[in-house]
């Protein structure tokens, strides 16, 4: 789950000691990965981390500013957040179905990613809005 609560009440040692109870949650956030990069032999968990990581997010909804290069746009973020569209410049941008990819972060929390990539090589700086 992406956000859970639990209750912890502590009580003293002694008959007249008060015991007291306080509620309190947290709320998972992880990173997505994106940037401009070749194809690789095989797009795995060490390739998504390669890529720009953003701050911890709890959304999909993102504006990007990525300098093609001349190579593709990748776009990877949890599969929990469910699948997502771009567009530059009010137009949808040109992309490929997502791959599932299995992306092990650095304090050994596996999650599913889907891993998306341009259609084709990008030469400029695109902005791109992804919902």
């Amino acid at each position: 789950a992406s956000s859970f609560s639990w209750t912890v009440k502590a009580t003293g040692e002694k008959a007249t000691d008060v015991a007291t109870a306080k509620a309190s949650g947290f709320n998972f956030r992880t990173r997505v990965y994106y940037g401009a990069a070749a194809a690789p032999a095989t797009i795995n968990s060490d390739f998504v981390k390669s890529l720009t990581a953003s701050g911890l997010v709890s959304s999909k909804v993102k504006s990007l500013e990525v300098n093609g290069g001349g190579k593709y746009i990748w776009y990877c973020l949890p599969k929990s957040m469910g699948t997502c569209s771009f567009m530059s410049n009010n137009f949808p941008f040109d992309i490929q179905e997502p791959q599932t990819v299995s992306v092990t972060n650095d304090l050994g929390y596996n999650e599913t990613y889907y891993v998306y990539r341009s259609t084709n090589q990008i030469d400029v700086t695109m902005k791109i809005e992804v919902s």
